[in-house]
């Protein structure tokens, strides 16, 4: 949570002003050019190299978080950095090619390079804003721990349910049945609910939309004012309606966590991958500019 607050404000944003500095820098060496300048001036091979320097240390920060005995400053010092590296290097990158493209490997380092930084600024963005977020969703909660306590919640429902007629019984344990969470990365990112139930014991196959466990609450919440139950089952009925109510919100709190967990591991599936693939590319460019140009 301290990096999630401090990572932009470390060390009252040195880092920020250290790479708007570089930035004026960069504008500056870039404007001392009497020709247009491009990655083949001297201009363009200080950027360059710089440019380089700046990505294969950004790369570092993944060695740095699991170097727990290192004195290489905080890791909240390194991310912070990397936040501001990262930003102020889409600036040298482009001053470095002079804003020429083609369809050439050079191009493809910098196109690769730009969904980087980007990708890095939504990574930014999620961890910002999800942590805090997650915590108020969860309630001082691991995800284990609300696990079971959805566990216990089912288990209460159909120990509650024994004691009523048969045909609440199955609408309970059905909906226990089909209620979905989870899924693959795609359904938990769209969060939707497709859970069913069955609300006839003479069909118990004949399922309907239980999304949001509406239809389960609807149906209980119908039977208890009814006559036909006893005063005792009329209590068993609202004792089922509490504990179907704090599953429901339960559940609504585990899919959110997981849509939010899902969302942090897919931006490191692209990040990542996609910053190895611009050091490969990266060395294909800095061989072909020193041994073809």
């Amino acid at each position: 949570m301290a990096l999630n607050k401090n990572i932009l404000l470390f060390n009252n944003t040195i880092y920020g002003k250290l790479a708007l500095v570089l930035g004026i820098i960069c504008i500056a060496i870039y404007m001392s050019s009497d020709n247009p300048a491009n990655g083949g001036t001297w201009q363009g091979y200080t950027l360059g190299i710089l440019g380089t320097v700046i990505i294969v240390w950004l790369t570092l920060l993944g060695i740095r978080k699991r170097s727990y005995r290192s004195s290489l400053g905080t890791v909240q010092g390194w991310t912070s950095a990397h936040v501001y590296l990262g930003l102020v290097l889409l600036l040298i990158g482009t001053l470095h090619c002079g804003y020429q493209f083609g369809w050439n490997i050079h191009t493809l380092a910098y196109v690769l390079m730009v969904i980087v930084i980007i990708s890095g600024m939504y990574g930014l963005w999620l961890y910002l804003m999800l942590p805090n977020s997650m915590e108020r969703n969860r309630k001082n909660l691991s995800r284990e721990n609300m696990l079971r306590q959805f566990d216990h919640f089912n288990q209460e429902a159909v120990i509650i349910a024994a004691d009523l007629p048969a045909d609440i019984q199955n609408a309970v344990g059905s909906a226990i049945k089909y209620t979905t969470l989870g899924g693959s990365a795609y359904a938990q990112i769209r969060a939707k609910d497709s859970s069913r139930v069955s609300l006839d014991a003479s069909q118990p196959l004949k399922l309907v939309d239980n999304r949001d466990q509406q239809a389960l609450l609807s149906y209980v919440a119908h039977e208890l004012p009814k006559p036909k139950h006893s005063t005792e089952q009329h209590e068993k009925l609202q004792a089922l309606l509490d504990i179907l109510s704090q599953r429901k919100t339960l559940l609504n709190s585990l899919r959110l966590d997981m849509n939010r967990q899902t969302l942090l591991h897919i931006w490191l599936v692209i990040h990542i991958p996609f910053s190895i693939a611009l050091l490969g590319v990266l060395t294909a460019h800095i061989i072909s500019v020193f041994f073809y140009w």
